[in-house]
């Protein structure tokens, strides 16, 4: 039961600790293509578009059918202090623990495309544990910060309604290279 997904969900992050902890690049293999059986969404927008109740929704649809789904959440690390918040996944409802969902928050690190820069072995790795679904939820962009679309077959923009006048919206990258843009608080608009 529920003691069994713990410690799945234990060894999983404690194995992607070791992948992001990794100095030596030779140490996995990781060199093999991608499994294309998994799919990789990757979710961007802006700040407090709602990204990571996007997900949340996205992801209950998607159990609703039987699918198996790793949710990385990704939060920017402080420039001052070198820590990151990694709380996006309070939003997330937490039934979706009691299922065969798997979420980790990781910390860009200071990379300069605000992605980690071990997530290409991290993927592989959960490419490798039987996934269908892996969403990754960017730290937001600005107007060139869309490199999550080189690592995911599926790119979701969520702008927010609130970022200024219609020329910032064809201004941010990402409307350039998304499959779907949702407009998730369109109360603002």
């Amino acid at each position: 039961g529920n003691s069994k997904l713990l410690e799945e969900s234990l060894r999983l992050g404690k194995s992607i600790t070791s992948i992001l902890n990794s100095v030596d690049q030779n140490e996995l293999d990781f060199s093999k293509n991608w499994n294309s059986k998994v799919v990789k969404v990757g979710i961007t927008g802006s700040s407090g578009a709602g990204k990571s109740s996007f997900i949340n929704q996205l992801a209950k649809k998607f159990l609703t059918s039987g699918y198996s789904i790793a949710i990385l959440m990704i939060d920017p690390t402080s420039r001052r202090t070198g820590g990151a918040l990694l709380a996006d996944r309070i939003r997330l409802d937490s039934e979706l623990s009691s299922h065969k969902v798997f979420v980790r928050s990781l910390a860009t690190r200071n990379a300069a495309d605000g992605l980690p820069e071990r997530i290409v072995p991290v993927l592989h790795f959960l490419e490798d544990q039987a996934f269908d679904l892996i969403f990754i939820e960017t730290i937001g962009i600005g107007q060139d910060s869309i490199s999550v679309r080189d690592i995911s077959e599926i790119m979701i923009t969520l702008p927010s309604g609130d970022i200024g006048d219609i020329l910032q919206f064809f201004k941010i990258g990402a409307f350039e290279v998304s499959d779907f843009i949702f407009f998730n608080k369109s109360d603002l608009l």
